[in-house]
């Protein structure tokens, strides 16, 4: 991700903030701060309403909304059914693949989320590369398929990873929403342009939003750029988008405190500055 990317992001992120506060009158957001600002509640509130404004995808919600004659195209009730089933699917095709030994450490975590790796033995430590992808209800199922189909190939071009979607069991709203359904995790080794040709023979499987600061690489489909060492240190998370919400909160409270005041439109850029430079220096 680029330093201008970020700061665009970060501008529709304060400008959904902004709205929502004004609107909803969530002044108590900035009100009987501790004297260590960013010690109190607020502060966890603000960063969790702004990670779920990067965990969102708005071109779908849009679809949703659309209607022709006052009947949605799409209700959600049915759509988040349609969802688990084909969640359901996928981890079944998951547990088959296992038992073949085409995919294995299948397994779910405590969040919720439903996990297969490459057939090999693998360290997390190693999976430095995220790549999501915002795979349609529709093709979930076949995705995963796909991706297991293809595992002794990749195996074969040193393309290994972990991914990732949500356990049927627990897929709710939120989820159904989320810019991205499979997270892979990928060691980088190999060549990975081969994947990345995979991905892009099946991108009519993918709607077109993806998660805030990412690179996009084609609709659906978005690489996610790490933070730098200080800053994943100092912020004890090297998940890109969560360290991005606790700068943002950061600098919030901090104008508010100042400034008795949101920031404008107009100031939102300095905002996406000084959170480049928190992240890299």
């Amino acid at each position: 991700m680029n330093k201008g990317d970020l700061i665009r992001d970060v501008r529709l992120i304060l400008f959904h903030f902004k709205k929502w506060v004004e609107e909803n009158k969530r002044w108590d957001l900035f009100q009987n701060l501790p004297d260590d600002i960013f010690s109190g509640p607020q502060r966890d509130q603000i960063k969790d309403f702004l990670y779920n404004i990067y965990a969102f995808d708005f071109d779908y919600l849009k679809k949703v909304n659309n209607a022709v004659d006052q009947v949605p195209i799409v209700n959600l009730d049915s759509e988040l059914r349609a969802y688990q089933e084909a969640s359901n699917l996928a981890k079944q095709s998951c547990f088959a693949a296992n038992n073949l030994g085409k995919c294995s450490d299948c397994f779910v975590d405590r969040g919720g989320w439903f996990w297969g790796s490459s057939p090999v033995q693998l360290q997390s430590i190693m999976m430095t590369l995220r790549v999501y992808v915002n795979v349609k209800t529709e093709w979930l199922s076949q995705f995963v398929s796909d991706v297991l189909e293809s595992m002794e190939y990749f195996t074969s071009k040193q393309i290994f990873f972990r991914f990732k979607f949500v356990d049927p069991k627990s897929a709710n709203m939120d989820d159904l929403l989320r810019p991205e359904k499979i997270v892979f995790y990928l060691i980088e080794t190999g060549d990975l342009s081969e994947f990345k040709v995979f991905l892009e023979k099946r991108k009519h499987y993918f709607r077109r939003d993806v998660p805030k600061f990412t690179s996009k690489i084609i609709n659906g489909v978005a690489f996610a750029p790490n933070a730098g060492l200080d800053a994943e240190k100092h912020y004890g998370t090297n998940s890109f988008g969560e360290i991005v919400s606790i700068i943002l909160s950061e600098r919030l409270l901090s104008f508010y405190v100042g400034n008795e005041r949101l920031p404008n439109p107009n100031e939102f850029e300095m905002f996406g500055e000084s959170t480049w430079k928190t992240l890299y220096g």
